[in-house]
């Protein structure tokens, strides 16, 4: 202090912070909105969970944050707050991608499957091939015990190669098939499964089981080797033998005592 006035130097460092605060840039609703999806485009769903909320409580009704708040909360098992934004999306775009496929997810965890059901359904009517949605809906199907109807949405996700949980879609339409006693359809989809994924030995061993007790022995037989090639495990050798046991008697039956 020089004469009892601040000298130039204190008076510029007590400026400074006002001056910074002056440039500091504020974010708006659309940085706030780009910066929350990025963030979810790289799997940050807790970091994008703020931005999210307070795009909102800025005043704007957005579409994006209330349907990627459905999402992230379904994700966190807060189904109640999942069906409030998603409620709140579907207001403003009813035909928005996917938003009545996580609001069918989001009521069928929270234990409505009768509105988990109409949403699904008004899925397909803005998308008829949307494979997550069959698989949605015949798993929620299949788990009510509603064979023949979880069978047609399985088999349209079969039929779409989905990628997600292939494995899992087959599983669930054998069991289907097995339970309405479609033993020729059984068969038909680990033949084609086996063509899709040549290297999934679990279901040679199936497909050997079900020919072997179809009497098939050399189908069944080809099939058991395959799995052992690919590294299956238990009990393979046993249905190896049991092949080539049933293989033997059955060529024997055919050329008989009398014959070369």
């Amino acid at each position: 202090m020089v004469g009892g006035k601040p000298s130039a130097t204190a008076a510029a460092k007590s400026e400074r912070p006002a001056a910074i605060q002056k440039t500091r840039p504020t974010m708006t609703t659309d940085d706030l909105e780009a910066r929350a999806l990025a963030l979810i485009d790289r799997g940050r769903w807790k970091a994008a969970e703020p931005l999210l909320l307070q795009l909102l409580q800025s005043g704007k009704d957005d579409l994006s944050a209330h349907f990627e708040l459905c999402r992230l909360y379904r994700r966190k098992g807060d189904n109640r707050a999942a069906i409030r934004h998603g409620l709140l999306a579907y207001q403003i775009n009813p035909e928005e991608p996917n938003l009545c496929l996580n609001l069918g997810l989001a009521y069928e965890c929270f234990g409505d499957e009768r509105l988990a059901l109409w949403f699904y359904r008004k899925e397909l009517e803005r998308n008829p091939r949307s494979d997550e949605t069959f698989f949605d809906l015949g798993r929620m199907l299949f788990h009510q015990g509603q064979w023949q109807e979880a069978a047609k949405w399985l088999r349209l996700n079969f039929n779409m190669d989905y990628q997600f949980r292939f494995a899992d879609t087959v599983k669930k339409l054998a069991r289907c098939y097995r339970k309405l006693g479609d033993g020729e359809a059984l068969v038909a989809l680990y033949r084609e499964y086996t063509l899709r994924r040549p290297q999934e030995a679990w279901a040679y061993v199936r497909l050997g089981t079900l020919l072997l007790r179809a009497g098939d022995f050399r189908g069944a037989l080809l099939k058991f080797l395959r799995a052992q090639a690919l590294g299956s495990k238990g009990n393979i050798e046993k249905k190896i033998a049991q092949a080539r046991s049933g293989l033997l008697q059955k060529v024997g039956s055919l050329t008989g005592p009398g014959r070369p």
